[in-house]
């Protein structure tokens, strides 16, 4: 007894499957419907024994007497006739018992001539669906997240109408940064024309948080001065030391009090130049140029006592490896004097590209100190609160040269305000 068992998506299909195999000669033992939609039926048969005609004896096929083939013929039609009868028998009763331990099986047998597990199968109809309420299912989301987005910005074009908004948003500072401060306030500052004074009052509360504390100096006893090429280190430091000796105009021993350098790694056989050694010959002002650690740490010793000492470097290119070298040797040289104080100065038109990444100058060089300069090119100052932002630290000064004449001063978080707002 031998079992077969065929698949189709419906009982005609197996079956049909069977009978161009096996033809009539099977008996359907069980049909399994699919255990999830869209699975395949499965037809479990029994295949029927077929029957063999017997052996005809050898002597019956060789040549005798008239007599004796006519008694053979006679005697192997009755032979024939009688197997005959007796195979039909013989198979009649064959099927009527296979049909009835078909019928009669008991359930625990036909699960032990069943697979354990069904065998899986793919569909590509059931893929297709699957990936059909995938889609139904993102274009819901995009539906719900574009109504959001819609209701967002009707919300934001209404605290847009608003005088202060727009001064801020025309000042160069970002719409999300203003729309943050609009939603930190609330609702009530969409009340009337008649709190624009409170919303000025509110949104100087939050710059003035964000850009931090007013300085209470231009400079420190000791200060190094970093930047990028267009920064105006130089320029700057100049400024501060003719800040100081305007100060204590007619005193003459106050020029020994200042002490300006210029911190220069030896990496070349090369003369380094730069206009603050002329500067400090034309004031009187000591002037020391710092190739290495032993030298700074000796001026160190011999400048302890002077009341102002401003320290200038390389120029720093990030994409420059020479500079980038200097930069980290002059901070080794200060690792034993941590007094020095560390400003960072930036040029204010390049506060929207920065020439080197703020990421950069917080990890490497963490400075106490920020320092503005070219403030008189500057149109507009939100990309300035943007930079402050991004380099949570201290702004010290601010630097601009008016109709020819540089100025200093110190930073203040109010003013600073008045510019965002135009009212200064």
């Amino acid at each position: 007894m031998t079992l077969k068992q065929f698949y189709g998506y419906t009982q005609d299909e197996a079956i049909q499957q069977a009978q161009e195999q096996y033809g009539d000669n099977f008996v359907v033992l069980k049909i399994t419907e699919p255990t999830q939609e869209g699975g395949l039926v499965r037809v479990s048969i029994i295949l029927e024994p077929q029957s063999t005609p017997p052996e005809v004896p050898q002597e019956s096929r060789s040549t005798s007497t008239t007599t004796t083939t006519s008694t053979s013929t006679s005697a192997a039609s009755s032979a024939t006739s009688t197997s005959a009868a007796s195979s039909a028998t013989s198979t009649s009763s064959s099927l009527s018992k296979l049909r009835q331990i078909a019928m009669g099986m008991e359930p625990a047998l036909s699960e032990k001539l069943q697979p354990k597990k069904p065998l899986p199968t793919f569909k590509p109809e059931i893929a297709t669906e699957i990936e059909q309420h995938t889609r139904q299912d993102n274009d819901r989301l995009e539906a719900l997240e574009h109504l959001f987005k819609a209701s967002l910005s009707n919300y934001e074009l209404e605290y847009a109408q608003h005088p202060v908004f727009k001064q801020l948003v025309a000042s160069g500072v970002p719409v999300k940064t203003v729309m943050q401060w609009f939603l930190t306030i609330g609702d009530d500052s969409l009340q009337s024309d008649r709190d624009e004074l409170f919303m000025m009052k509110r949104i100087s509360q939050l710059i003035v948080h964000a850009v931090g504390q007013a300085s209470t100096s231009l400079h420190g006893k000791q200060n190094v001065y970093f930047g990028s090429s267009s920064a105006g280190k130089t320029s700057l430091i100049m400024q501060l030391a003719r800040e100081y000796i305007s100060q204590h105009a007619g005193d003459a021993d106050r020029l020994q009090e200042i002490g300006l350098c210029t911190l220069k790694p030896t990496r070349s056989n090369e003369p380094y130049y730069t206009i603050l050694e002329a500067f400090a010959l034309d004031l009187g002002i000591e002037y020391r140029k710092v190739s290495s650690q032993q030298e700074f740490d000796a001026l160190q010793l011999q400048w302890q006592t002077k009341e102002l000492v401003l320290f200038d470097t390389p120029s720093i290119q990030r994409t420059h490896s020479n500079s980038i070298e200097e930069f980290k040797e002059i901070q080794t040289w200060m690792t034993t004097h941590p007094s020095i104080d560390r400003h960072w100065v930036q040029n204010a038109l390049d506060c929207v590209t920065p020439v080197v990444p703020t990421q950069w100058i917080n990890t490497e060089l963490k400075p106490h100190y920020l320092c503005f300069t070219h403030l008189d090119m500057v149109d507009k100052w939100g990309p300035m609160l943007v930079f402050m932002k991004q380099l949570p630290t201290h702004t010290r000064l601010l630097r601009t040269n008016s109709n020819g004449a540089e100025q200093l001063r110190e930073f203040n978080p109010r003013w600073f305000v008045g510019k965002l707002l135009n009212q200064v």
